[in-house]
């Protein structure tokens, strides 16, 4: 009889290397803490969370960041950067396709929204929406790590800038599709820790890197730059095991 239990609990349940998986469809849960540097907004932190699901070829996911930094030069041409922190906020969803099997392929659609906010009072923010095209690879290269690859290009579809000081009053500058783009790329491992029969938490380390091209205005506001980039380094854990414990 217990052989009979743990042939079917197989049957249903398989933790694959990169996510877990159920009789008709796979999962992939995660909580993170990164470390966050850029051109722009020197080096802060931020949370994370990630949750997918895969059915047969279709590819779901969404996820969130927040963090907090500094900016490395003042955010309009008549202020100072000191005392000002930044708030990061954003938020994507992805929808797509999933191809192969053990070392899936996924293609897919994403769309962002990104806000960044300078100082208490929002003396000044940056909102971005971002849509365009993915791909991701994960690929076992052990008995117990998974690679994880990714890269993709999303043109802003709109951009929204506010300033506000003491001499200027209030000053912000709309556009939509005028060029701007962002460049993402990813690439990290995961560990797997359990199986089908223990269930653990995985852990995984993950460095992402993002290049942004911004059209320019003749306007006081001096963020974002014309170039920028971001670096990301996170590190966190799985958990779809334990919610489905």
């Amino acid at each position: 009889m217990r052989v009979v239990i743990l042939f079917l609990t197989t049957l249903l349940y398989t933790n694959a290397l990169a996510y877990t998986c159920y009789s008709s469809h796979c999962e992939d849960i995660r909580i993170g803490l990164g470390a966050h540097h850029s051109k722009t907004y020197d080096t802060g932190v931020y949370l994370s969370a990630y949750a997918a699901g895969h059915w047969d070829k279709l590819y779901i996911a969404g996820g969130v960041n927040i963090g907090q930094m500094y900016p490395t030069f003042a955010p309009t041409i008549d202020s100072n950067k000191q005392d000002y922190n930044t708030l990061l906020a954003s938020a994507y969803a992805h929808i797509g396709t999933k191809l192969g099997g053990e070392n899936p392929l996924f293609l897919y659609i994403e769309t962002k929204v990104e806000r960044y906010s300078i100082g208490e009072n929002n003396i000044f923010s940056a909102n971005q929406l971002f849509m365009g095209a993915y791909i991701a690879n994960h690929t076992k290269i052990s008995s117990g790590i998974a690679l994880e690859i990714g890269l993709g290009i999303s043109p802003s579809i709109t951009r929204y800038y506010t300033s506000q000081n003491t001499d200027k009053g209030f000053i912000s500058q709309r556009s939509n599709t005028d060029g701007s783009y962002r460049i993402d790329t990813f690439i990290g491992m995961r560990f797997k820790r359990g199986n089908e029969y223990i269930k653990k938490s995985d852990i995984y380390a993950r460095i992402n890197g993002i290049l942004y091209h911004n059209k320019i205005y003749d306007t006081p506001i001096t963020l974002p730059p014309h170039n920028d980039y971001a670096f990301m380094f996170e590190c966190g854990i799985s958990l779809e095991s334990l919610l489905n414990y």
